[in-house]
């Protein structure tokens, strides 16, 4: 899968628009029009008052921190999804890579992030492994690897607002802007505890070993 992510990347790094579709996922304030500021998704009445000051200081965070890494990191053309159940397999090769909804121009690395996640949950081998395969088909910098903790909560800070808003007009039940607050908690607690682990071993994959 990693492998695969790589070549995707790297082909999608060719492709260019006269009008780019969408906005990005530091684009908090466009994802949905019933939450014009993404502070207001951690309010809801819904959400545990403690879960709400945890996902009000993510959310603050990713807010501050979006303006220096959009300006500084590669951006390109990304598939925005890139997660086991949007990867069809037979056997052990990857056989197609699903759902380009959330395509758009976007922080290079941030395809990376979003699939590494899944693995960084599995073990270190399994990281090692999925980086290994990207790495081998598409560029990894020591700047990118510094951002991935940014990256993992902007992913679960955008996924947050735009279930938030789903639950607004009615198209999404309470089960799933629930589990939009635990992933974001989740991933919080476990970066609190692996940041430094994740960024050095982030810059291994970087120089290659």
């Amino acid at each position: 899968m990693g492998a695969a992510l790589g070549t995707l990347v790297k082909a999608m790094g060719r492709v260019t628009l006269a009008a780019p579709p969408g906005g990005t996922y530091g684009d908090l304030e466009q994802i949905d029009p019933l939450l014009p500021d993404p502070l207001a998704a951690a309010a809801l009445p819904l959400i545990d008052s403690r879960d709400q000051k945890r996902l009000a200081r993510l959310l603050a965070d990713v807010m501050a921190e979006r303006q220096s890494w959009y300006a500084t990191l590669p951006r390109q053309f990304i598939h925005g999804d890139c997660v086991p159940f949007n990867v069809l397999m037979v056997g052990a090769r990857v056989s197609a890579i699903l759902d380009f909804e959330l395509a758009c121009r976007d922080i290079r690395a941030m395809d990376f992030a979003i699939g590494l996640w899944p693995w960084l949950r599995q073990g270190e081998a399994m990281a090692d492994a999925f980086a290994r395969g990207y790495t081998s088909h598409q560029a990894f910098t020591f700047a990118e690897a510094e951002a991935l903790p940014f990256l993992l909560r902007l992913r679960r800070a955008a996924t947050l607002v735009w279930w938030a808003g789903r639950y607004l007009h009615g198209t999404a039940g309470a089960e799933m802007l629930q589990w939009a607050v635990s992933s974001a908690l989740q991933m919080a607690d476990w970066l609190e505890a692996n940041r430094a682990v994740l960024i050095a071993r982030a810059s291994q994959w970087a120089a290659g070993s």
